[in-house]
């Protein structure tokens, strides 16, 4: 069978025992990282692989502040990818996730 991490930040333990890859939120907003992140541990790059997830590792937190999927839709909405909504009886994200949302990718240069 292919074992699947369903969590982002468990990604590299899981391929480290034998995972095959990852079901991911973060993904969509900033594919080439991520995936960069996974294809370097499933060469077994652990080193390289931690590397490239310390500039997502902050803006995974956030994705989650305030719920599933809004801030991976406010990010897609920063990237202008989508709009910010989400279907009742969910919530979009607030101001201030965009604000946190927007500073991060700034700073870490994840456009």
């Amino acid at each position: 069978f292919i074992l699947l991490s369903g969590d982002d930040l468990l990604t590299v333990p899981m391929i480290s025992v034998g995972g095959s890859g990852v079901i991911s939120v973060i993904v969509n907003a900033f594919p080439k990282q991520f995936c960069a992140y996974v294809h370097e541990a499933l060469k077994g790059n652990y080193k390289e692989a931690e590397k490239l997830w310390k500039p997502l590792l902050e803006i995974n937190q956030l994705l989650f502040t305030e719920g599933n999927p809004a801030g991976v839709k406010m990010a897609l909405s920063i990237l202008g990818i989508c709009k910010p909504e989400v279907r009742l009886p969910l919530i979009k994200g607030s101001d201030k996730l965009r604000s946190d949302i927007e500073e991060l990718i700034q700073k870490e240069n994840l456009r």
